[in-house]
């Protein structure tokens, strides 16, 4: 969920940062001598921006696996999450082990949801749909948020005579209807790849990216300083 999160944020510098941070966590955040050096300190600022950066989207995804579940297991998710050395993934992880009804754990290491039986391989396709649903539930999530953010930095336009007794949602639809159509477009580039992108991606067609969220009915209604704003 984390590089969804901060695609949604900050576009794909956000997901690439996040894709690097976490990346070099993996390669870089070990504790460990070579050639008589302590190596501790080159992947600390690894690490801990790794730890920032998943800091809300893990206690999200905690969240949303939560949802449906009785109060006393929302209020035991804090202190299983607590077992984990690390600061994040203790939440999803004990979220999983409070829904399955289970203990999952690292031997010798921590134990979650310590009183519950050992899982079996019937908890596995309970688990494999509760994980499908929380993805698609982001996923959504983040459309949604990205719609609305699109609707806010583009406002509508002035509205033309026909127009004037639009329900307030038409245009967010239609921006929707907009991007579903642009992506269905890319998706279907099959036959001739490169006529396709042309028409996909040049600046004067109307199926080009720049032109995705502007409206084309009140173009020439619009004051000067809107035009050039």
């Amino acid at each position: 969920m984390a590089p969804l999160f901060w695609f949604v944020l900050f576009g794909l510098p956000g997901a690439a940062l996040y894709r690097f941070a976490n990346t070099a966590d993996a390669m870089w955040g070990y504790p460990g001598e070579r050639g008589g050096r302590w190596w501790q300190w080159a992947g600390k600022w690894a690490a801990r921006a790794d730890d920032v950066l998943n800091w809300l989207p893990a206690r999200l995804t905690a969240a949303l696996l939560m949802l449906g579940a009785p109060a006393a297991l929302w209020r035991r998710l804090p202190t299983e999450a607590r077992r984990t050395p690390s600061p994040n993934s203790g939440w999803p992880m004990s979220a999983m082990a409070l829904r399955l009804g289970t203990t999952l754990g690292k031997p010798e290491v921590y134990r979650l949801n310590d009183a519950a039986p050992q899982p079996e391989s019937a908890h596995t396709p309970w688990a494999i749909r509760k994980a499908q649903q929380v993805a698609w539930m982001a996923v959504l999530l983040g459309m949604f948020a990205l719609v609305a953010s699109v609707h806010a930095l583009n406002p509508a336009p002035i509205p033309c005579h026909d127009q004037q007794n639009l329900p307030p949602f038409r245009p967010l639809k239609r921006k929707l209807r907009r991007v579903l159509r642009f992506s269905s477009r890319v998706a279907d580039i099959r036959s001739d790849p490169r006529s396709e992108m042309e028409m996909l991606l040049d600046p004067w067609k109307k199926q080009s990216l720049p032109l995705l969220f502007k409206a084309s009915c009140c173009k020439k209604e619009r004051p000067e300083s809107v035009l050039h704003g």
